[in-house]
């Protein structure tokens, strides 16, 4: 689980890459982790980044091209940012648009997010004109996993992928990967 974009950037020294930082506060022993149990509005099997992306199996050349990037934190927060072209996809920059869950429910594959504000370039539903949940954002777990590799002699791995339907639009989160 990862936590908001703001909360990992708080104190950190603007020349240090957020990956140097989290692995120099890293820490191996037992006693300093504490098992949590994962909020409900997380989607099951995933970190909680769902991309919105192309897949091209191409035998020569497999490839994706990621064109959005929707986090839910494990702190609460929805967070997205969508790239003009794909080559300037970046999951560590700063999101262009962030929300506080203030409330989620689920029904079967459905999560519903209770947002107090829009997300432009997500469909939400609005559910109310005033107050903190204003909109609502549905998640839905198709259910339809696939694979992604590219060909068995080369160094890409086998990646799994698990389909998504967020507010309309079709998304994909990684769910594992094995290398040959």
């Amino acid at each position: 689980m990862q936590l908001d974009y703001h909360l990992l950037m708080k104190g950190r020294p603007a020349n240090e890459d957020l990956r140097e930082v989290a692995d120099s506060t890293a820490s191996l022993q037992p006693q300093n982790f504490k098992r949590i149990s994962r909020p409900a509005y997380m989607p099951v099997y995933s970190s909680g980044s769902l991309f919105q992306m192309d897949f091209f199996p191409n035998d020569d050349y497999p490839r994706k091209a990621v064109h959005s990037l929707l986090k839910i934190t494990a702190n609460g927060v929805v967070e997205f940012t969508r790239w003009s072209a794909s080559d300037q996809a970046n999951v560590q920059q700063r999101p262009q648009h962030r929300a506080k869950i203030q409330k989620a429910t689920n029904q079967g594959n459905t999560r519903h997010l209770y947002l107090s504000k829009k997300i432009p370039g997500l469909k939400l539903k609005s559910v109310g004109k005033t107050g903190k949940q204003q909109y609502c954002l549905s998640i839905v777990n198709q259910h339809k996993p696939f694979i992604f590799s590219g060909k068995t002699d080369d160094d890409m791995p086998i990646e799994y992928y698990s389909r998504y339907t967020v507010g309309g639009q079709a998304f994909s989160t990684l769910i594992g990967s094995v290398h040959d």
